[in-house]
């Protein structure tokens, strides 16, 4: 039951108890009057005994009846507080949990930003170098605005030479991974992986080839590259290099080669970085453990 229902029970109860005891101490008195000639004064006086206990216990129930309201209340008064401290309580909770949490963001934020003053960062161009039209065993080079009847290119292949650079840009060596492309690239390297250092690069070239008409359709061609800091593995770098080559466009039955700046498009490379000493330090710490125990390994002085 609500506070205003109590209050309202026991504003409707007053009244009424009142009345009752009006009633009934004038009934008393009538009856009193009426039988007091009849009965005799000892009957006369027990029915006012009587009318009088009522009264009183009119008067108790009236009496009880507020008591009773106001410890309702007081009740929901006390409830009602407790609640507001129960919701303030979590809110401090909540508060605490954030603090907490940006906290850490903030202590990881900072811990990143230092392995990243002392990491490897590879950065990756792509452009053409050259343009050539191959017909059985001979070969052509083709120039900007060339035009080649569409007949003529059923039987032959359009070939875009591509020079993929790597460097590393970053302050410590990087251990690199090729990984597998929609065209090999030939960088000089005999071994996979291999180290670069700070400041070093490589080039290779890549062969990108158009059979028949599909030399005027684009082709998307991708590089992937995965590289870790050499250091203690402080980074794990996922490079991918996405592009679209278009050597030639087709109209009124001739394909013509595009100027050699624009065959091939692209946003340029993109990193993705990981920590995996911050992210998976235990894995990490078991891994070190493991290879500096192996034969011929000695801990770093």
């Amino acid at each position: 039951m609500t506070r205003e229902e109590s209050t309202g029970r026991a504003a409707a109860v007053r009244p009424a108890l009142l009345a009752l005891a009006l009633l009934l101490v004038g009934g008393a008195g009538a009856a009193i009057a009426a039988k007091a000639q009849a009965l005799g004064w000892f009957s006369a006086s027990a029915t006012f005994g009587t009318a009088l206990g009522t009264v009183g216990l009119a008067l108790y129930t009236y009496l009880l009846a507020r008591h009773t309201d106001r410890s309702v209340g007081n009740a929901e008064r006390l409830t009602n507080l407790s609640i507001d401290q129960l919701e303030e309580v979590r809110k401090q909770g909540r508060l605490i949990e954030e603090q907490v949490r940006v906290a850490n963001q903030q202590t990881l934020e900072t811990a990143k930003a230092r392995i990243d003053a002392i990491s490897p960062l590879l950065t990756l161009v792509v452009a053409t170098s050259r343009v050539g039209l191959v017909q059985g065993s001979e070969r052509t080079r083709l120039h900007e605005a060339t035009e080649i009847a569409e007949r003529d290119l059923d039987h032959a292949t359009i070939e875009v030479a591509l020079d993929v650079t790597i460097e590393n840009v970053g302050a410590s060596p990087a251990i690199v991974t090729l990984g597998d492309t929609s065209s090999s690239v030939a960088f000089d390297r005999d071994t996979n992986p291999f180290v670069l250092v700070p400041g070093g690069g490589d080039h290779g070239p890549m062969t990108v080839r158009f059979y028949g008409r599909k030399a005027t359709e684009q082709k998307i061609i991708s590089i992937p590259i995965t590289y870790v800091g050499s250091l203690h593995g402080e980074v794990f770098d996922r490079l991918q290099w996405n592009g679209i080559i278009l050597p030639a466009t087709a109209r009124d039955g001739f394909a013509t080669i595009r100027p050699i700046p624009v065959i091939v498009s692209s946003s340029g490379a993109q990193v993705v970085r990981s920590y995996p000493n911050l992210e998976r330090p235990e894995e990490m710490a078991e891994a070190r453990a493991r290879f500096l125990e192996a034969p011929g390994r000695e801990a770093p002085a």
